[in-house]
């Protein structure tokens, strides 16, 4: 970001020489990323974070009477400008995303370093870079409280705590676990700045965040739409084509799922394997592997197009209506068929299963089937309304 040159093979021939030899893959290239990032965060790991003392907590306090009532934690990380300028690329590159946020771009000290050692410009750039790989409501937060704070902080940077003040003092509670400690670590500073600092005692100003975050553009069109365990993509399926993964904050084609031989008409996602689960007019239902993008699983029951599906009993099944008046529930890791329901007299259009995922609703008309109890002990109730 600086433009300075660390290092530079001189001839290309070399370079890719040196990268097919030491990086060989991206899980490599992460890995030497993320162990460059700790080596500026070593004190820190060492430390285990940043907790004050049980006995010593209380002492601090009761010497210190400031208007916040805050205090300055022992095993703060000191950032110098390498801190700055470089630690932050790496573990951006590292896919270390809960550390880049509490050691980089969610950190008042990094901030403020940022700002001070470079400019308030540097530091917009690093936030907007981040943004382009990270949807993010704390980054968000954070990066919009230093778009709406440029002026003042042009001209004077140490104004950077009050502005987070201003703007972020109001959405602290319903924000992520990082807006709360970037508040009290401006307002620690605050208290411990000794020439004399306006500081507002409470926060006026509205969110900062914009009703609109991003525009995706799919050039196929959207018929179906599901977004990621992550929530850094989303899952388009055109009226016309293959299931497609799109990269929200870049706004790039990810990966196309080929697998179907007709349309997709469902799709769903597991929460926790990461799974996507989709079912097509070729009366197949496929399995995919989110992390890898490979075709786990191909399942053929239904005698008619796929119309519903979704995960069931913490993912360990699928529970799939046809146009053949079917409910097929299988197994997610075998494909074997676990149970069939015939009691719809024309397509399920629609399956559900509730929080606890011992119900089944489907539709046109609606069935309850107990799950959990038809599968531990062979019994089952249906109601049809």
């Amino acid at each position: 970001m600086s433009g300075k040159i660390l290092l530079c093979w001189r001839h290309e021939l070399t370079s890719d020489i040196a990268r097919k030899r030491y990086l060989p893959n991206q899980d490599t290239l992460r890995s030497t990323h993320s162990d460059i990032a700790y080596l500026f965060f070593s004190e820190f790991a060492q430390h285990g974070g940043s907790e004050l003392d049980e006995h010593s907590a209380p002492a601090l306090m009761e010497n210190k009477q400031t208007p916040f009532q805050t205090t300055l934690q022992e095993d703060d990380v000191t950032y110098s400008q390498r801190h700055v300028e470089e630690s932050w690329i790496h573990l951006l590159k590292g896919g270390d995303r809960s550390r880049l946020k509490q050691l980089t771009v969610c950190n008042f000290d990094f901030l403020l370093a940022a700002v001070q050692m470079v400019s308030v410009s540097y530091l917009r750039c690093v936030l907007e870079h981040v943004r382009c790989y990270l949807l993010d409501r704390d980054l968000e937060l954070v990066y919009y409280t230093v778009r709406k704070s440029s002026d003042v902080l042009t001209r004077d940077p140490l104004q950077l705590a009050a502005q987070v003040i201003c703007w972020l003092r109001q959405v602290a509670d319903g924000s992520g676990d990082l807006v709360s400690p970037i508040i009290s670590a401006a307002m620690a500073w605050c208290d411990g700045y000794t020439a004399p600092l306006l500081v507002p005692l409470n926060g006026w100003l509205q969110p900062p965040l914009p009703l609109q975050i991003k525009n995706v553009h799919c050039p196929s069109g959207v018929k179906l739409i599901e977004p990621t365990p992550s929530g850094q993509h989303i899952i388009v399926v055109p009226p016309l084509g293959d299931p497609q993964l799109w990269h929200v904050m870049s706004n790039t084609l990810s990966h196309t799922f080929k697998g179907h031989s007709g349309p997709v008409l469902c799709m769903s996602i597991t929460k926790q394997s990461q799974y996507l689960l989709t079912g097509s007019e070729d009366i197949s239902i496929i399995v995919w592997d989110l992390k890898s993008f490979k075709l786990k699983l191909r399942i053929y029951e239904h005698i008619a197009p796929v119309l519903s599906i979704i995960p069931a009993l913490n993912n360990s099944v699928i529970v799939s209506g046809g146009e053949d008046s079917r409910i097929i529930i299988t197994s997610l890791l075998t494909g074997d068929v676990v149970m069939k329901i015939d009691h719809h007299r024309g397509p399920v259009t629609a399956v559900t299963v509730n929080a606890t995922g011992d119900v089944l609703v489907s539709g046109p008309a609606t069935i309850l089937v107990h799950l959990t109890a038809r599968f531990a002990y062979g019994l089952w109730r249906t109601s049809i309304f």
